[in-house]
Formats: structure tokens, sequence, C-alpha cells
């Protein structure tokens, strides 16, 4: 299971790097089509940032022998975590209304939120000895999607701004 999630991963990574190529080096995608690169990396970072956001709703999955229950205190935990999922993604849906700049911005914050909740609940499986190594992996794959994902914006706001 995680070889797929690994695939699907790196392979998500190929329209933010082909985009924020283009940008970078100016290069127009005209030939295919009439949208810019800047639409184009800007467009696929609000489809990830909300498919991101919609994944926390799930929280972190126990294993079938877990008997732990949350705590009260887990539990608002996890609430406040897909209060804020819902929230990131109406910040993506709002960045696509706004222009590039501060939209990227925007993502880039939100990528990051997402990334900081996934932490969360790692952290809270760890304290309840229940991360297992798939969850474990899953999560090291997380850490250098995001990395790449915010470089990558940061470069584009970088050459925006430039």
């Amino acid at each position: 299971m995680l070889r797929t999630r690994q695939w699907l991963g790196y392979l998500g990574l190929i329209p933010f790097v082909a985009s924020a190529t283009a940008v970078f080096f100016s290069v127009s995608f005209n030939a295919l089509t009439d949208t810019s690169a800047l639409s184009i990396f800007t467009a696929y970072s609000v489809v990830i940032a909300s498919f991101l956001a919609g994944s926390l709703w799930f929280g972190q999955p126990r294993s079938a022998s877990s008997q732990h229950q949350p705590s009260r205190e887990q539990e608002v935990k996890l609430n406040r975590q897909i209060v804020a999922s819902n929230v990131f993604a109406l910040f993506a849906f709002a960045a696509m209304l706004m222009p590039e700049l501060p939209a990227l911005v925007i993502l880039f914050l939100v990528f990051i939120g997402v990334y900081y909740l996934d932490y969360q609940q790692v952290k809270v499986a760890r304290v309840n000895d229940e991360l297992t190594e798939l969850q474990s992996s899953y999560f090291r794959l997380r850490t250098h999607l995001t990395a790449v994902v915010c470089s990558l914006h940061l470069l584009v706001i970088a050459k925006l701004v430039a």
C-alpha cells in the first residue's frame, strides 16, 4: 500500500515541477493550452491543497488490535483538526479567486498548516504507542512531498516578486 502512495505522491509532483520550472524560466505552454504556467501551478496547488485538507478528516487510523479510546482532550483536538481542514479547503478555494501572488502565499501557508496537522496526528499516535510502520513511512513521504511543494511555492513567489 505504501508503494502505491509513494508512486502517486511522487508522480503528483510532476505538474508542480513542470509548471514551476516553466514559470521560473518564463516558458510558455501556448502550444498546448491558452493557460499560463503560473495559472496551471496555482490551479494544481488549489486542487492538491484541498485534497490534503480533506484527507485530515480520516485522522490517524488505529490498529485493529487497539483498545485505546481517545481521551476527551484528544477528541476535542481531532474535532479542531477537522474544522481546520475545512478552513484550509476554504482558503484554498479563496486563493483561486485572488491574484497569483497572494494566492500562492496563502496556498504555501495551507500546505504548511495541513502538514502541521498531519504531524499532530502522528504525535498523538506516537504518544498512545499506536504509530504503525505504515503511518510512520507515510508521514516521512508527506514530509518529503511537502518540502518539495513548499520549496516550489517559494521559488515561484520569488520569481513573481523579482
